[in-house]
Parts: structure tokens; C-alpha cells; sequence
């Protein structure tokens, strides 16, 4: 009975010792790449002209390549954390900033922090989209009547360095017509009431 024992004591420890390192494995890897693109803050493609520079805020330094590059035509970008040989991994958890900086002006346009998933690290690689700073504004219904009674409904949307501003303070005014007060929408947008004037 004894001898039982010690054989089934045995046989767990080599199974937890075979599936160890499997599970460590899962959580972390030694190459990681990263698929990005950057868009303008109307969800067009931003194109070439952007480096992006990419920081585990873990593992700051010591990669086989520095994971930065620019953007291509089409706005995406590749970058990759790499240390075959050496100890840094890249771990669930991670936090990775992204930077993109505009080359022509030296000017920082976006920055986004993604967090790498279980998933990203079983499948080596994972994509994201980064939003550089603008303001976009839209009109609905386009147009109107200049009847002096239509209005359209003006939405500004704001980003800065890729995040939505949710705490500015935003005034508006137009040429003709009147403006109405502008109100916070709380989600990075602000809308107001445009007024027509009465044409002659």
C-alpha cells in the first residue's frame, strides 16, 4: 500500500513537472510582433510620414531589435520584441505604449497604451489601431433651408495624442446663422444647434 502511495506521489510531481514549464510558456514569449495602424481622427488612414516608437513599460530596453519604424502608404505599421537568445519576454499583462510622432514637424500626433492578451501570446503577434490627435466636425442634415426656422445638428469630435477629450470646454461660431449653447456629451463629443438665417 505504501508503495502505492510513493508511485502515485511520483507520478503526480513528473506530471506537474512536464506541465510547468507548458503553462509558464503560454504566458510569455520570446518573439512578439506587433501589427498597427494609424488613422486620422475621421477614421481615414494617416499614411506614410509617422515613425512609431514601441515600449514595453516592463522590459524598457535589451531587445534583439528596437521595436520602432514608420508608417507605410497605407498607414500600418510592424513592429516586433525580440530576444531568442536572451531573457526578455514578453508576459500577459504587458503594457505597451505606442508612440507616433510626425517626422516632417517632430511633433507627438498619437499615443495609445494596449495591454497584451493570453490570446496575443499564444498567437505570437496582435493588431491595433492608433488614432492621432485632430478635431472632426459633422452637420445632420448637411444642409437646410434658409428659411430662418431649419437647424442642423453640429457634432465636434476631439482627440488628443489619440485619446477622446472628454473635459474641454468648446466654443463654436459660424458665418451666418446663429449657434446654439454647446453641450458636453461626456464621450469625447460636443454638439450644438446651428440655426439658419432667412434669405432675401
Amino acid at each position: 500500500m505504501r508503495k502505492q502511495k510513493w508511485f502515485c506521489f511520483l507520478f503526480i510531481i513528473t506530471l506537474i513537472s512536464a506541465l510547468l514549464p507548458q503553462v509558464l510558456q503560454a504566458q510569455e514569449t520570446d518573439s512578439f510582433t506587433l501589427n498597427g495602424t494609424v488613422q486620422n481622427v475621421d477614421g481615414t488612414v494617416a499614411g506614410a510620414g509617422y515613425s512609431v516608437v514601441t515600449e514595453n513599460q516592463r522590459v524598457k530596453s535589451g531587445w534583439l531589435t528596437e521595436p520602432k519604424a514608420d508608417t507605410r502608404a497605407d498607414g500600418t505599421f510592424t513592429v516586433s520584441f525580440l530576444d531568442i537568445f536572451g531573457p526578455n519576454r514578453t508576459k500577459v499583462g504587458d503594457q505597451l505604449v505606442i508612440t507616433i510622432t510626425e517626422v516632417a514637424s517632430g511633433k507627438i500626433k498619437g499615443k495609445k497604451t494596449y495591454t497584451v492578451t493570453a490570446s496575443d501570446v499564444e498567437n505570437f503577434e496582435t493588431s491595433v489601431v492608433v488614432m492621432l490627435s485632430g478635431i472632426t466636425t459633422a452637420f445632420s442634415p448637411a444642409e437646410v433651408l434658409a428659411d430662418g426656422q431649419a437647424t442642423s445638428s453640429i457634432t465636434v469630435t476631439i482627440q488628443d495624442e489619440g485619446e477622446l477629450v472628454i473635459d474641454d470646454t468648446v466654443s463654436l461660431s459660424v458665418a451666418e446663422g446663429q449657434i446654439g449653447d454647446v453641450a458636453n456629451n461626456g464621450d469625447g463629443t460636443y454638439s450644438a444647434l446651428h440655426g439658419s438665417i432667412h434669405s432675401r
